[in-house]
């Protein structure tokens, strides 16, 4: 699912480059252009690396080593992924705005969000897990939301 995303960002990413306008972004611009290009040339890799490992290398096992490296991977690849969505959004604010300044208020907001929702709050979720799990009415089989 998250994928399809990714490959959509790249390709929009890749057409900027061949934009007459591009030629005309300060050099500064045009470096966190391709630095987001290239973490998102990480991140697609990353999340490709499980389904080949699997392929190729245990096809017919799913063992504990692979879901801890696979979500690992999967993990790594949503903080690149986020970097990169943040260091288009300097670029593309620091265009519009006219301003450096507000292009990493843009990038830094981005990055507090991604970050607030992609690892915060799932691992607080994960922190209060057990202790939802201990709540848990005899004979239920699940634990209250």
């Amino acid at each position: 699912m998250v994928l399809p995303g990714i490959q959509a960002v790249f390709g929009f990413q890749l057409i900027a480059v061949f934009n007459e306008r591009f030629a005309q972004l300060s050099d500064t611009l045009r470096i966190a252009h391709f630095a987001s290009l290239s973490l998102v040339v990480v991140a697609v890799a990353l999340i490709m690396t499980p389904a080949a490992y699997d392929r190729l290398a245990e096809p017919d096992l799913v063992s504990r080593r692979f879901l801890a490296t696979t979500a690992t991977l999967l993990t790594t690849a949503m903080a690149v992924f986020g970097c990169a969505i943040a260091a288009e959004m300097f670029v593309i604010a620091s265009l519009v705005a006219g301003s450096a300044a507000l292009g990493v208020v843009s990038c830094v907001a981005a990055l507090a969000l991604f970050a607030i929702l992609w690892f915060v709050l799932p691992l607080r979720r994960a922190r209060r897990k057990p202790a939802i799990a201990k709540r848990r009415a005899p004979g239920s089989s699940r634990a209250p939301s």
